[in-house]
């Protein structure tokens, strides 16, 4: 959560720099591609670690309380879906769609853990959720890594402009 804040927050920063009066274009392009980089490259550290755990919980499993897991994935899955409605509603840039990512990784994460908390709670299932977890990792791994090299594109359009 506290890099889902940041992430945003950084978006948003960038945001309110690109319409504040007296920006040059200049200045404008280098915030939200520095944004969405950082965001980029903190959602790829992300990934790498969901890996690690899904990993370690797969050699080492835990007991997990399937209830609760439920319960806090139906409140993850809420708060992501307005997020994610109130960003697409937005203009779309580099940066906005690096904020996304964010958000629909936890959406995806939210996802994940209802159902693996429904498969723990009836069935007892402890893998589900590293299994799934690493499905998750791979496919928000590309997305990530797309947009990775559409931002060191970008940035290495604006160093030979």
């Amino acid at each position: 959560m506290l890099s889902d804040s940041f992430s945003l927050g950084l978006a948003a920063a960038a945001e309110r720099i690109s319409h504040r009066q007296g920006t040059g274009q200049g200045e404008l392009h280098r915030a939200e591609l520095w944004a969405a980089l950082i965001n980029t490259l903190l959602m790829a550290a992300i990934v790498l670690w969901i890996v690690y755990e899904a990993i370690d919980r797969l050699q080492s499993p835990q007991p997990v309380m399937g209830e609760v897991v439920i319960g806090i994935a139906f409140i993850g899955i809420a708060v992501n879906v307005a997020v994610a409605y109130i960003i697409s509603h937005g203009e779309q840039t580099l940066n906005t769609r690096a904020a996304m990512l964010h958000v629909m990784g936890d959406l995806a994460g939210s996802v994940v853990a209802l159902i693996s908390g429904i498969t723990i709670y009836f069935g007892g299932w402890l893998a589900v959720d590293p299994i799934l977890s690493l499905v998750v990792a791979l496919l928000i791994g590309f997305a990530t890594l797309n947009l990775l090299r559409e931002a060191l594109s970008a940035a290495r359009g604006r160093r030979g402009a």
